[in-house]
């Protein structure tokens, strides 16, 4: 389904004006509230329910009159992908921030880390990748720190517990290996 709703945001990136396709991403938490309904999730998906009310039915709930907009919820409508339009807005989003060399990371941690260390950690980000980086900030039952970026499908992580056993590793492979050169 993630290949599919990057065709049509590829599709909704190419075939929109850049201000039409902004005003729609502005409206994605509107839709994704939509979306968690259950009423509106069974419209979208109801057989019997004709396909220029479904595409009605969202401009209403975005508040939202531009025809180009209509016109590509329709084609998206007639392929019966509507479900799927919360996936492709974010995909467009994310082929737009690509396109800008943006991305949003999010980083887990067990508390709350120093904002001094997470501006050195975004610079080394943004040197290293070449984007510039947005980070937010979560925090997570888990001892460890892991840095997420899902735009670029990265994923960073850190424990003292594997850096523990990655050093006891070491230091056994490497004895392992001066007892059988001095054999």
């Amino acid at each position: 389904m993630a290949n599919l709703a990057k065709r049509y945001a590829i599709a909704l990136v190419d075939g929109l004006e850049h201000q039409t396709l902004q005003v729609l991403l502005s409206k994605k938490e509107i839709l994704d509230q939509c979306l968690n309904h259950r009423n509106f999730h069974s419209v979208l998906l109801a057989p019997f329910v004709d396909l220029q009310k479904k595409v009605d039915l969202i401009m209403q709930c975005l508040d939202i009159t531009d025809s180009a907009l209509q016109q590509a919820l329709f084609v998206i409508a007639k392929s019966n992908r509507l479900i799927l339009l919360g996936n492709i807005l974010r995909e467009a989003k994310a082929l737009l921030d690509s396109n800008k060399k943006e991305c949003h990371a999010t980083l887990f941690s067990y508390q709350a880390i120093d904002t001094s260390i997470i501006q050195i950690f975004k610079e080394q980000l943004e040197k290293k990748l070449g984007y510039q980086v947005w980070i937010k900030e979560a925090l997570w039952n888990k001892q460890e720190i892991k840095c997420c970026i899902e735009e670029l499908d990265l994923e960073i992580s850190f424990s003292k517990e594997k850096f523990d056993r990655d050093l006891k590793n070491f230091i056994l492979v490497s004895f392992l290996q001066g007892v059988q050169i001095e054999s």
